[in-house]
């Protein structure tokens, strides 16, 4: 009875290692690309300015690069600038500062660009980060051994979600 017992939870141990691939294979290779419609003329000739030009100027528009996995609507909760309001630098720094403490992206560029209605496009390009981390532990004490498997997503389906599947066996059951 103690050898079926054994080769049954061995059974199950590797249907649980492979839902652990095959869920760690879904988070990965699923990424979600997220479009923005953009209303202004790609061809439009537009100028790069400084910040400090930029300063009083209306926004026209604010667009995103870079960012495959994240979400726009996501990224645009976290600035404190918005479309069709004054730009100003220090609204420009929080919001940087925002998308920096987010921690899924690498590199943060700022690009401000004066349309032909003399408005901005500001350009946001952005780097992501790997969030899906994959974590294995094993270990022994006291007689009682104990494995552990599991996936943690801090970025999960490109909405900030955090994510956390854990596999736990402990003196084989």
């Amino acid at each position: 009875m103690n050898r079926y017992k054994l080769i049954k939870n061995k059974i199950i141990f590797f249907r649980y290692i492979i839902l652990f691939i095959a869920l760690f294979l879904l988070l990965t290779l699923s990424q979600s690309s997220y479009s923005q419609e953009n209303t202004e003329d790609v061809n439009e000739p537009k100028v790069l300015i400084t910040p400090k030009k930029a300063e009083g100027v209306i926004i026209a528009s604010i667009e995103f690069e870079g960012n495959n996995k994240t979400s726009d609507d996501v990224i645009e909760d976290n600035l404190d600038i918005r479309e069709n309001e004054i730009f100003s630098i220090d609204k420009l720094k929080n919001s940087l500062q925002n998308l920096k403490n987010l921690q899924v992206f690498i590199k943060i560029e700022v690009e401000i660009n004066l349309n032909k209605n003399n408005q901005l496009v500001i350009i946001f390009k952005v780097e992501e980060k790997w969030t899906l981390l994959p974590y294995f532990l094993a270990g022994s004490g006291g007689g009682t051994s104990y494995l552990v498997l599991g996936l943690y997503e801090t970025n999960f389906i490109g909405r900030l979600y955090t994510f956390n599947f854990t596999y736990g066996c402990k003196n084989g059951n």
